[in-house]
């Protein structure tokens, strides 16, 4: 178990809700998903391709990220909320329960 951060870290990171808009298979076996919040965009990159066959029927579903920390790249900056990875199983996306507006906030 990691140790426990304090309140004040948890409430500094903008965690919100996007639409996965589009899928881009890039190269190394990782993909890039387009995400929409509330007025903009952001693009994320994840190592699923060998891991997950069936990436692309994420589109249109949505995902939650958090968008003021370092990316995957340099290019990008957050990271969307996964399951899985790390531990070599099939990757999944952590997801609102039930459909709700772009760009809310997960406090």
């Amino acid at each position: 178990m990691k140790p426990i951060v304090s309140l004040e870290l948890f409430d500094a990171l903008d965690i919100r809700v996007g639409t996965i808009l589009s899928i881009s298979d890039q190269s190394n076996d990782s993909i890039q998903l387009e995400l929409q919040f509330d007025g903009f965009t952001r693009l994320f990159s994840l190592d699923w391709e060998s891991l997950r066959p069936d990436v692309h029927e994420l589109l249109g579903k949505q995902a939650i990220a958090v968008l003021n920390i370092p990316g995957r790249t340099r290019e990008e900056s957050g990271r969307v909320l996964e399951i899985g990875r790390s531990e070599q199983w099939m990757p999944i996306l952590v997801v609102p329960e039930y459909p709700i507006p772009e760009g809310a906030r997960v406090e």
